[in-house]
Formats: structure tokens, sequence, C-alpha cells
């Protein structure tokens, strides 16, 4: 038999068994780290410290930043502070929502704020959080914005240039975001400045308080009613309600190509929950031709006539209340008026000495002075 060195089966088997749950412990041990060393990191990573509202931001005793330009809308909805030399840059606007975009002299920083309706386009329902809407699970990026629940998805690891906000409407109806962009991802000066900047562009954002619940009374009824919370290219149809008990009624403005029946005015009275209208002119179109119209092709035009109403009625319309759906703002108040639902868009409406018919009441913008 030739000379070989044996083998000894027996003894690499209890070698390899007794390796085994060294292995096994080790593989465990790393895991364990690797969970530690990862909810350390979520928990060290880069937070926006939201400063908190006192009486001595900077030189002002309301948060306000000295000198910086406030951005807000539709009666202070929302609104937030940014610097003053900074350019509102021209943006696509969204259908259901805002979208404004700053940038700095230098094009250092971009600033951005969109708002949209918190619906989820898959479901049909509202997201319940922030965290849903973003598809995130931390409860780490919880954060608070002028009392309201938010959520910081922006710096984090790789993305350390941005910093961004989710926020809700204080009814749960807007999401609303705000993100400052570093345009540099190499200069960590820049970078840190950005994040100071955003720090403070933060500390002024505000978002306005839920409406409490709509009373119905003689004061409260005095302004402009429309048929749409969304205000286009012209009026919907809307009632206006003076408080020396005159009203408006008012036909759209939409698409109005062939109407001749411009509306009505006469004196309004309010019965517990029922409005009572007793129109006493009709005013109407004296057609003189037709012109072309983007809209219509063909728009009829003319003069506008006042005609009496030979026996007045008195015509009644049940108010009541309601509350507002998930794509719709609480800003603005909204009634039922008998099926159909208007929102007040104005409560300081007068009477012009003396009551203005014709022109028809025309020519009201969004602004609403000619309406005043």
């Amino acid at each position: 038999m030739p000379n070989s060195q044996k083998v000894n089966i027996l003894s690499e088997y209890n070698e390899s068994k007794g390796f085994a749950p060294i292995l096994i412990v080790i593989l465990i041990a790393v895991a364990i780290g690797g969970y530690l060393i990862y909810s350390n990191y979520l928990k060290n990573q880069t937070k926006i410290n939201v400063p908190q509202q006192t009486s001595n931001t900077e030189s002002t005793n309301s948060g306000k930043i000295a000198n910086w330009e406030t951005l807000t809308r539709n009666d202070n909805e929302f609104s937030f502070q940014y610097p003053q030399n900074w350019k509102l840059v021209p943006t696509d606007t969204s259908k259901n929502g805002y979208n404004f975009e700053f940038v700095d002299p230098d094009k250092i920083y971009t600033l951005d704020f969109y708002s949209q309706s918190n619906i989820n386009k898959d479901t049909g329902k509202p997201y319940k959080t922030l965290l849903e809407f973003e598809d995130l699970v931390s409860d780490q990026l919880k954060i608070v914005v002028d009392g309201q629940e938010a959520i910081q998805v922006m710096p984090r690891a790789g993305s350390e240039n941005a910093n961004l906000i989710d926020v809700f409407s204080r009814d749960s109806t807007q999401i609303y975001t705000l993100k400052l962009t570093t345009n540099s991802k190499q200069d960590d000066a820049a970078i840190k400045k950005g994040q100071e900047l955003f720090k403070q562009i933060l500390s002024t954002f505000r978002i306005k308080q839920l409406q409490p619940a709509f009373v119905i009374s003689k004061e409260s009824l005095v302004g402009i009613w429309q048929n749409d919370f969304m205000l286009a290219a012209g009026w919907g149809d809307r009632y206006q309600f003076y408080p020396s008990g005159k009203y408006a009624h008012i036909a759209s403005e939409m698409n109005n190509c062939t109407n001749t029946d411009l509306g009505e005015v006469g004196t309004w009275e309010l019965n517990s929950n029922k409005l009572l209208l007793t129109a006493k002119q009709k005013i109407i179109l004296k057609v003189a031709g037709t012109v072309d119209d983007p809209a219509c092709g063909q728009k009829v035009v003319g003069g506008e006539s006042a005609q009496e109403v030979a026996n007045p009625k008195v015509v009644e319309i049940d108010l009541s209340a309601r509350k507002p759906q998930a794509n719709e703002p609480s800003y603005y108040p909204s009634l039922f008026f008998g099926k159909k639902v208007y929102w007040k868009f104005n409560d300081k409406l007068k009477d012009n000495p003396p009551f203005k018919v014709l022109p028809f009441l025309s020519g009201c913008g969004p602004d609403l002075d000619p309406c005043l």
C-alpha cells in the first residue's frame, strides 16, 4: 500500500460541526449590528428644526422677516415670506391648486410652492396621512408647521441640497408642499445656507384657521354668492345681497353666447332660513348683432335694458348649511340655495348710492372693486 497521509473523516466532520454554530452566531451579530446602525441613522438624519413662533422673531413681533415679501392667496388661505430680491418665475398653473417658483438673483436657490387637492387618484378617497401621500412609513419624518402636523421629506442622505415639507390645510382638503433647492450639490457652504434659509421661510408659513360654522342671518348673507368655488375668466351665476335689502341675480358670464336674459334686481328678506326675493326689474339684452368669439364661435351683442316687472311676486328659497367636499376649499362659506350650492366670495358688499343697475353690474373682476 502506498505511503499516503491518512484522512480522519470523523475528525473533519466533528470540526465542521463545531464551526457551524460559530457561523450562526456571527450572522446574528451582523444582523443586529446592521439594524442598530440603521436605527441610529434614522434618528440622526438631517432634520429641519422649525423655529417656534415667538414674540421676538427677527426685527418684528409677528414672526415676519424684515424686508421680505409675502405671498398669500384667497383671503390668507395660506401665506409665507421669501427674500425681497427673489423673483417669481412663470410656471404652468395647476387645475386644482397653486404652483409658484422663485429664484434668487444669482440662481443659487430655487423655491417652489405648490398645492393640490387631497385625493388619492387610485382610490378616489382622501389620503389619511401625509406619510401615505408620500408612500413613506417613518414617523421620524413628522414635524409641526404653524401648529399643524407636517412631514419633512428632505433633506436626506444623497439629497442634502433639497429641503421639502408637506402639510395639510386645516380641513385636510388640500396638501401644501414647500421646497427649497440649492442648485449645486457640491457647494457645501451654499447647501448649509440653503437649509438655514428654508428654516426661516418655514417659520413664516401660515395656514388659515377653519371657518366657524356658518350661521344664516341677514348680516351673514350680505355679499356675493357664486354657484362655483372657482373664479375663472368670468363670474358664474351669482347673487349679490346688499345691506339695504336690495339684491341682484346675475346670469353666468361663462360661455354666455346666446342668452339675452341677464338677470334681475329687486328686494330681499330673510324669514328664518327662507330667503324671500321680490324681483322688481328684469334685465335683458337687446340684440344688435353677433361677433366672433373664441368660445362660442358667434356671440350675440347689444344693449342692456331694464324692464319693470308688472306684478312682482315673492319667491321663496330654502337656505340650508352644508359641509365642504374633499375637492373644494373651506375658506369660502357655502350654502344650499334650494338644491343648488352657492359659495360666498365677498362679505363687504355695500350699496352704491344710487343703486346701480345699468350697465348691469358688469365688469366685476376678482378684486370686486366695481361691485362694491
